[in-house]
């Protein structure tokens, strides 16, 4: 059973490996595209409109692409489909793919909550002598026992095995895997006679799930594990950019479906037996990701919920991920890097108020009715500026240079830079405030003697 947990390459990552045989067989491009079109109009309805992707992930150029594209359209519309430029009730997914001895068609359709998957082939005229890039998969041997293994992981060069009956801890020696601890399960039920166990790994701490059990553990300073009855969502997946949880069915001996996404957000897809991360082309990237903070949505009634649930999202989700790009643990490099980490300093962090000012004939800039002067030059320009309880800061505000930094002064005061020069202008009587000149003559004690107001 092949269900899309993760966007619609989760389909294509499990085709890689695995081609159901009842994937039904077509004389050429053309045939195969009538075939899935016809089921495509049988799922959605006559007359129902149906949106349609492609992408061509074979060795086959973009030409027969286009004729299987037109082929397919045709036959959707004798069968009575519509095909929508925009949303529709029903949306297609179509890729051309390839293994060693066939071109294949797959087709991903939903329609609300139900969804449906269809693969239809035609053979390649020539399958011995295409040489088309494709998995290579090496088997090695890593370690082998009597009992059945469920998981297996590797903490920190150590060697961690589930079984049915026991926790065991495996470590190198000459070059050899010797065990080194064991802790025995003791499950509060029967265990299901199709067994399943997942290991996941958290720096020198690990989680354990099994049918109706979920267990805390670590293998330093030793080996402990604490198991209870639990009924919650096992973690699936910890790719580079997500994770999720899934309910596992002991009963039925797979995943009835429901899952939930690294948000908090809670989908139902078709049951699974197992699931993997692939990253989406063009959906990746720095903005995309910030945007899925784990508060989205989300609302409390107080910090300390909040902080709550960031700690637990923090220790369950983000500690545990695969880093993107150094395809590490992000947990166990923090252990590495926390021993070169500072104390926070005393100090709190800053938050600043900020706005843009016009720099007045007298030099300053008013901040809560206070006056701050610039440095000269930047008379009638206009800066950044930044002012909390303690201090205002001017920027320059295409480069974010910091022009002056002073303390905060009482409404009606000023501070000025020493090495400045003189500013004796009033500081309430400048171009862009005060009342108009028809009624009110400025001072001029400030200027010089050769100077005189524009009229």
């Amino acid at each position: 059973m092949i269900a899309a947990v993760k966007g619609w390459h989760a389909v294509l990552a499990a085709l890689l490996f695995f081609i159901p045989p009842g994937a039904s067989a077509a004389e050429d491009g053309n045939g195969a595209a009538r075939e899935l079109a016809r089921k495509t109009v049988a799922f959605a309805g006559r007359g129902e409109a149906v949106s349609v992707a492609w992408s061509n992930i074979s060795s086959l150029v973009s030409s027969e692409l286009v004729r299987i594209r037109g082929a397919f359209a045709a036959a959707l519309r004798e069968a009575g489909g519509r095909i929508s430029d925009g949303t529709a009730p029903a949306e297609a997914r179509v890729t051309l793919s390839e293994n060693r001895t066939e071109y294949l068609l797959v087709e991903e359709v939903r329609k609300g909550d139900d969804r449906q998957v269809w693969i239809s082939g035609w053979k390649r005229a020539d399958p011995e002598s295409t040489n088309s890039p494709g998995v290579t998969l090496e088997k090695k041997m890593v370690w082998e026992q009597e009992e059945a293994m469920l998981d297996v992981a590797f903490p920190a060069g150590d060697m961690v095995v589930l079984s049915p009956t026991k926790v065991m801890l495996y470590s190198r020696q000459s070059g050899q895997w010797a065990p080194s601890a064991a802790i025995p399960l003791s499950p509060p039920h029967p265990w299901p006679r199709d067994m399943r166990g997942r290991l996941r790994i958290n720096a020198q701490s690990f989680q354990t799930y099994l049918p109706g059990v979920a267990c805390n553990g670590a293998v330093e300073p030793s080996l402990t594990l604490e198991c209870k009855p639990s009924e919650e969502p096992w973690v699936l997946e910890s790719g580079s950019r997500a994770t999720l949880l899934g309910y596992f069915v002991p009963a039925k001996d797979y995943f009835d479906g429901r899952v939930i996404t690294q948000n908090g957000v809670k989908k139902n897809v078709a049951p699974f037996y197992s699931a993997a991360s692939v990253e989406e082309q063009g959906l990746e990237s720095g903005v995309g990701h910030a945007q899925k903070t784990p508060l989205k949505g989300l609302r409390f009634e107080s910090l300390a919920e909040a902080q709550s649930y960031l700690d637990h999202w923090e220790e369950r989700w983000a500690d545990t991920r695969i880093h993107g790009t150094t395809k590490r643990q992000v947990a166990a490099m923090f252990a590495e890097e926390r021993p070169a980490l500072l104390a926070l300093p005393v100090e709190p962090f800053r938050y600043y108020q900020y706005g843009e000012r016009t720099v007045h004939l007298n030099g300053c800039v008013e901040v809560e009715a206070a006056y701050y002067g610039a440095p000269p030059g930047w008379i009638g320009r206009r800066v950044h500026v930044q002012w909390d309880v303690h201090q205002v800061r001017l920027l320059n505000p295409q480069t974010g240079e910091l022009l002056r930094e002073h303390l905060r002064h009482a409404r009606g005061g000023h501070r000025i830079k020493e090495d400045d020069p003189t500013q004796t202008y009033p500081a309430g009587h400048h171009a862009t405030a005060g009342p108009s000149r028809s009624r009110r003559t400025p001072d001029r004690s400030g200027l010089p003697r050769h100077a005189s107001p524009r009229r």
